[in-house]
């Protein structure tokens, strides 16, 4: 855009230089001269407008496709980020799944394991009782012995 409108200030520039050196440096009488700076005025004013609107169109068009460009692109990132995101949605959900399982059979086999113990000690316990049972009864047997 900076282009352009430099352009267009040394085409109006170089164009009143032209048109003012031309007529100033002619040999003709005054009336002439005025006449001639009318006239190249008239097409310098003309020429600039052709140039400003061929430059507003040129723009127009510019900013036309630069904003549908952009508004594609937009509507493309956002169909890739929505697209990224449900997968990723669903694989956070699948691996939730999976690790759920694995601490739910992590759980059972630890239930089992416990209860293994515990019935592991009660059988030890019920071993310890009749012994100290059994031994109570043989010193029972032994005190009466000596009585």
């Amino acid at each position: 855009m900076n282009n352009n409108s430099d352009k267009l200030v040394t085409l109006i520039i170089g164009m009143a230089i032209g048109g003012l050196a031309g007529i100033l440096l002619a040999p003709e009488k005054g009336s002439e001269t005025r006449k001639k700076i009318a006239s190249k005025s008239g097409e310098i004013s003309q020429k600039t407008k052709e140039e400003l609107n061929k430059t507003s169109k040129e723009l127009t068009e510019k900013s036309t496709k630069l904003k549908a460009e952009l508004s594609e692109k937009g509507s493309k990132l956002q169909k890739d980020l929505s697209e990224k995101g449900a997968k990723l949605k669903k694989d956070l959900s699948e691996k939730g799944s999976e690790l759920q399982k694995k601490v739910g059979k992590q759980v059972e086999a630890s239930k089992e394991q416990l209860n293994k113990t515990v019935a592991n000690v009660k059988e030890q316990a019920q071993k310890i009782k009749a012994k100290k049972n059994g031994a109570a009864d043989q010193e029972a047997k032994t005190e009466e012995a000596k009585a």
